[in-house]
């Protein structure tokens, strides 16, 4: 664990970043060829967007109408031509807007696949002979959203009562397929509403019912912005905050912005499809009307009710029913699958279905198998195209390379097995990011045919959610690409308005896209524009000396972190301002 010193130097190098860097990498200031969008309320452009990009353009134009009171127009492709607005902001897809196909070609630009993969965006200003063009557009829905959440978030300008888009050459494709958050329903906080819980696992929903569908839809708008593609939602399904409409909702909410929803699914544990109610897929009452079918099983000498036995057949046609119901019934774009690690049924068809699995690997392994070499073709046939993701609860190792465990060769090969890597990083809470590299083996390689990582980090049930894990995000990323992960996921329960959690979100994505990405490339990219560029070295020194520090021995990092934070804010550039309010505010309140 990394300790506090006063004394300790940092590296300097990475700090002192030279002017021709900060030039390349740095978007465009206000001087540098901004193109006037509003001038006193008055719009100076438009926005042409066809009818499948209408809610990206929509986020647009709502977006500087409440950041500057200006309605810019929106307009269908082709009708741009005979517009009077000397800028216009292309919104879409070659596909999806012809005004972008022409724009692309006649430019030279290119956003093909083969170069840019499924979602890939550009984000490109281009003088014209009668004004400008600004080009948002990705190779399909979901990079068409980045590409407008670039303009808006890091972009735009706004002086008195003008509103400037900044010169721009951004052209961004993931190297992950799979860039997730994790989240409980009853621990989230997006939406500005009550606080959500702290505690491991499942809990009740407390919060008022409406909650649900305010939390998830913020944070399903900063997903879609900022090149996140999957949410994992245990609690999915409850009669707490709105049963079937609310989770319906969320859906078609997250369909419409290129966001997978991937419900969480107990498949034993965990209470199945529908999470809280009297519902048919609801494994209580399930259970309740079948007890005959219950994994009569104790966890700390305690009973487990509820969950049903894996190795009877009905309740492996019962999940396969539910399957077809989940995904007849609701806009999701996959599952994520759990067991439960915490027991393993006892029963005598349970241990004989185990022992047919000639191997030494966790009980739990066996009974997940047992389930889901069934379960998982039902859910492709149900939907072709589904991410059907199930959690191993471990990390993989060499012994596991040398043997692999059988449940890899018995679930599908088409199903995406999550590995929980926290502890593969270094400690198993707060690994040294320093060292962080050096903890996974160069060579190590995981089982299946696709691999997911799984990060316990940044959330209040771990005790890390006020910690900065950039660094680490950037050895996790290096470290799951050389290995041949797919992707990774973390906790996304707290919103973007805390400052740690808004960077934390941001190199997720930038380390997802880009693994090979140096801090100082992410500084570069993300701080100065969110920060200034003259104390962008600055700010990255105070993010470095807080990070891996619990409370309780980080009172001095935070006093010397407040203590830069009062010397650059002053005459830190206006549009910056209060963001460093908020980090001072969050600084203060973790003392």
């Amino acid at each position: 664990m990394k300790k506090y010193s006063p004394g300790r130097s940092l590296c300097w190098a990475m700090l002192c970043f030279s002017s021709v860097f900060w030039v390349a990498c740095r978007p465009s200031g206000p001087d540098d060829g901004r193109i006037l969008l509003a001038a006193n309320g008055v719009p100076q452009a438009c926005i042409v967007a066809g009818p499948e990009d209408r809610v990206a353009a929509l986020s647009l134009q709502n977006h500087l109408k409440q950041e500057a009171g200006a309605v810019l127009e929106l307009v269908a492709p082709g009708e741009d031509s005979r517009r009077r607005e000397r800028c216009k902001i292309l919104v879409g897809t070659p596909q999806t807007n012809a005004s972008v196909a022409l724009a692309v070609k006649e430019n030279g630009l290119s956003l093909d696949r083969t170069a840019l993969n499924d979602e890939g965006y550009v984000l490109k200003t281009l003088p014209v002979s009668k004004g400008h063009l600004i080009i948002a557009a990705g190779t399909e829905k979901s990079g068409v959203f980045y590409a407008v959440g670039e303009l808006k978030n890091y972009y735009l300008r706004i002086e008195g009562d003008k509103v400037y888009a900044l010169k721009a050459d951004v052209r961004e494709a993931p190297a992950f397929r799979y860039r997730w958050l994790w989240t409980w329903d009853w621990r989230m906080e997006w939406g500005g509403t009550e606080a959500g819980g702290k505690t491991m696992g499942e809990g009740d929903y407390k919060k008022r019912p409406e909650s649900f569908v305010t939390d998830y839809r913020a944070c399903i708008d900063f997903m879609s912005e900022n090149g996140l593609n999957g949410l994992i939602i245990w609690g999915f399904l409850r009669d707490a905050h709105g049963g079937i409409e609310a989770s319906q909702e969320i859906c078609r909410y997250a369909s419409e912005r290129g966001v997978r929803i991937l419900p969480g699914i107990g498949t034993s544990g965990y209470r199945g499809y529908y999470f809280e109610g009297n519902h048919q897929f609801n494994a209580p009452t399930w259970i309740s009307r079948h007890p005959e079918l219950e994994s009569r099983v104790l966890y700390e000498g305690q009973p487990v009710r509820g969950c049903p036995c894996p190795s009877k057949p009905e309740n492996k046609k019962w999940l396969a029913d539910g399957a077809r119901w989940l995904f007849e019934n609701f806009e999701i774009g996959g599952v994520n699958l759990e067991m439960g690690d915490f027991f393993v049924c006892p029963c005598p068809d349970c241990r004989k279905a185990r022992e047919a699995i000639a191997s030494d690997e966790p009980d739990y392994y066996k009974d997940m198998a047992i389930c889901l070499k069934e379960l998982i073709p039902v859910m492709r046939e149900a939907a072709p195209d589904a991410w059907l993701s199930y959690a191993t609860y471990t990390g993989f190792n060499r012994e596991m390379m040398a043997r692999p465990p059988k449940f890899i060769e018995l679930i599908p090969a088409d199903a995406i097995c999550q590995w929980t890597v926290t502890g593969m990083m270094g400690d198993k809470d707060i690994p040294d990011p320093m060292t962080s590299l050096a903890g996974w083996p160069p060579d190590l390689k995981p089982m299946a045919r696709h691999n997911i990582g799984y990060l316990h980090w940044a959330n209040k049930s771990t005790s890390t959610a006020n910690d900065f894990f950039i660094r680490r995000f950037q050895a996790a990323a290096a470290n799951s690409t050389r290995s041949g992960l797919e992707g990774l996921a973390f906790y996304g329960e707290l919103g973007d308005g805390q400052p740690n959690m808004l960077l934390n979100y941001l190199a997720f994505k930038e380390f997802c896209f880009h693994p090979d990405l140096t801090v100082e490339e992410f500084t570069a990219k993300r701080l100065v524009p969110l920060y200034g560029e003259k104390h962008a070295a600055d700010l990255w020194k105070v993010i470095d000396s807080l990070s891996g520090l619990p409370k309780g021995e980080n009172g001095a990092a935070v006093q010397a972190a407040l203590a830069v934070v009062d010397l650059a804010a002053p005459d830190a550039p206006p549009h910056t301002r209060e963001n460093w309010r908020k980090l001072r505010d969050f600084l203060a309140g973790i003392r």
